[in-house]
Order: C-alpha cells, then structure tokens, then sequence
C-alpha cells in the first residue's frame, strides 16, 4: 500500500469518511458502518459517517448517533445515483471541503462502487472498499470486466476489505488483485451486561416454560420466511402448542407473510414488527431460525450465538463461515421445510443438543466475531495505508 502522507497530519488524528450510497435500512452493512463510526475514535481515528440524504435518512441517522455513531445524511452523496459530471463534480468539492485523509466505500452489492471511487480519485484521497455483496449464483465474469477490474480499480483501489472467504474468493476472481483484498470478518457488539433467560422472558412478558424459537430479519423474500412458516406448519401439534415463534422486521413480504400465518400457523407465531433493542428477545430464545435463499453472511446468526443460543440455517452463501455447522448450529438445503420442520423438532426436544450447540457458538462468537477485532483489522488496514 502507498502511503498519503500529504493528507495525514501528524498532529491530528487522521480524518477518516465512512460511507455507502446504498445505506437505505438497518441491516448488517449499516452494522458495521455505525461500529466503526462509533469505535474508530478508540483506535486513534476521526470517523465521520454520511449516508444518502432519501425518505428514510432522519431515521437511519437517529439510529446510529443513539447507538453512538455520528450520521450524516448527504444530497451530493444521494446525487451520484444519477450520474452526471455536475453532480461528479458536486461531491468531488464536498469530500475536499472536509479535509480527509481516507475515505472508506461501503458497498451493498458484490462490486467496487465506481462513482465513489472516482470521486476519491479525483479528490486526492486513498480509498478503502467495504463489500458486503456476493454473487448471487456462480456466473462468467467478462473479460474485459475482469481487465478493468485488474488495470484500473485494483489501481485505485487502496485496499478491498472482505468480510467472508466467500467474498475474498469472489472479488479475485472478478479480477482484484489478491494483494490489494483484506479478510476482516464481521463483529457486532453485545452489552457486557446481560439478561439471563429467566429475566428477558419476564421483562417480554413470555411464559417461563414455553419454547422460543426467534427469527430477525428484512422480510423479503432472499430470507425465507415463508419457508420458516410452512416449516412450522409441519411440526407436531404437540410440539406447536407448547412453541412461540417470534418473527423480527419489516419489509415487503409483510402483509403476505401475515395473511400465510392467518391460513396456516394462527396462534403460534407473533409478528414483533421492527425491534430497536433485541437484546432481551435473544436472550429470552432457546434457540434462532432463518432460512435464507440468499445470504453474503449473516450477522444475526453471529448476534445469536454472543446470547449462548445456537441457529438453524440454510448452507447458502456464506452462512457456512458464520455457522459451524453441527458444531455451533444446524445448517440445510434452501426450499426444505420438511427437512427445517425436523432440525426445529430435533432442538426443541433435545436441551442437552441445544447446550452444547450454544455454548460453542457463544465461544466462537467471542473469539472470531467481536466488533474489536473487526474495528482493529479495519485500523491496521488504515494505518498501512496512511503509512503510519
């Protein structure tokens, strides 16, 4: 990496930009960006966050100084989704007005932002990829996609960070050079102090003797919730008369998903809607569910498992780095709710099972996935790159 040491005051912290044009939810790249925004000023860092100016930006932006994390919402960020050179130019003048050392492109999608990227380019600024995409399905990369990729954005390009093997495999292959690509796996941050299981379920007001099996995430179709109500729709009546299944998120699978339940399930599942702090709901759960159709990582099953509860999920993406699987949770086909119907049967009537899983997926968490090591490999990464 070459250093930039006409941007890097040697008196002052360096000033690094945390963005994505594509921060429009809650979800696991917004994670991240709101830990780093939060956390790099441990590391001897200036963070400022920006995300594009849209109708959700208030919220998105509550959200993460709540948590701790400045925000910005940004119109010359949100412009560059029309291109054109005036709003190129726009934002070029704006990322100069702040005086950064680094900006840090977060993408939502398995490719390197090239608006972004320019724009840093032509500001003078080194600039360090985030992707949180992975290819769909195993498709022909083009050559010439692959020699641009090669000649010009591994050029300007400081470094690609990767937060799974899948992804790092996936941007080599696309053409990035391998030296330029950086694992740092995900980490989220789980208070120090707990509830333990007892508690969370009086504060939610859940019955000490059910089973509770808990799902977070957007409902849209890529995380088969669907899928999670037929299953449930299998299981043994007596088995469902003694469950409750909580089901976490918005999205725009709702209503249908809601009138599924009506014709199926009924009683046994409770729509929680969008849940600030779920916390006490990981807490209070004998174990969690969700089997995506698509699923570059999935940070809920790394939150899970810092609460001591294992996961069944699907072995798609790369779900398998986050779940050890048969060692810190359960892992199946997509599209097998009989076969997810008998994974939740196989855990609900073996604690013991569930036990072990949990405390495995709890040591795992703890030394693989914590928002320290993540925020530390993110740090090194900067400094080699400001050659400090």
């Amino acid at each position: 990496m070459d250093p930039h040491d006409e941007h890097v005051s040697r008196d002052l912290p360096p000033r690094i930009l945390v963005m994505s044009r594509g921060a429009y939810s809650r979800g696991g790249m917004e994670r991240v960006i709101q830990t780093l925004g939060r956390d790099l000023r441990r590391s001897g860092f200036r963070p400022q966050v920006v995300i594009p100016d849209s109708h959700v930006s208030d919220e998105i932006s509550e959200w993460f100084i709540e948590n701790g994390s400045s925000c910005e919402p940004s119109k010359l960020l949100a412009s560059l989704n029309s291109f054109s050179v005036k709003n190129l130019v726009g934002f070029v003048r704006d990322l100069r007005r702040r005086e950064l050392d680094l900006v840090n492109i977060h993408s939502p999608g398995d490719f390197v932002p090239r608006m972004e990227l320019l724009a840093a380019r032509l500001a003078g600024l080194p600039a360090v990829v985030s992707i949180h995409g992975s290819a769909r399905q195993t498709r022909p990369i083009s050559r010439w996609a692959r020699l641009t990729n090669r000649l010009c954005l591994s050029r300007f390009t400081a470094a690609v960070v990767a937060p799974t093997l899948l992804v790092q495999r996936e941007q080599e292959a696309s053409g990035i050079a391998s030296k330029n690509i950086h694992l740092v796996r995900y980490g989220v941050a789980v208070a120090a102090s707990r509830l333990d299981r007892t508690a969370a379920r009086q504060r939610l007001g859940l019955s000490p003797d059910v089973l509770i099996v808990t799902t977070f995430g957007r409902l849209v179709r890529d995380k088969g919730v669907d899928v999670l109500i037929e299953a449930i729709d299998l299981l043994p009546t007596d088995l469902l008369e003694q469950s409750l299944f909580l089901i976490g998120g918005v999205g725009d699978q709702q209503v249908a998903l809601q009138r599924l339940i009506t014709e199926r399930t009924g009683s046994s599942i409770r729509f929680l809607g969008h849940v600030d702090d779920t916390a006490a709901y990981y807490a209070a759960s004998d174990f969690f569910a969700l089997p995506s159709r698509h699923e570059p990582f999935g940070l809920v099953f790394v939150e899970a498992a810092h609460y001591g509860i294992p996961s069944i999920a699907t072995d798609v993406g790369g779900i398998s780095e986050a779940i050890s699987a048969g060692e810190t949770g359960l892992l199946i086909e997509p599209e097998q709710p009989q076969r997810l119907a008998e994974s939740i049967t196989l855990l609900a009537e073996d604690p013991a099972l569930r036990a072990r899983l949990g405390r495995a997926a709890l040591v795992r968490a703890r030394s693989q996935f914590s928002d320290g090591a993540m925020v530390a490999g993110y740090s090194n990464i900067f400094n080699a790159v400001l050659g400090l």
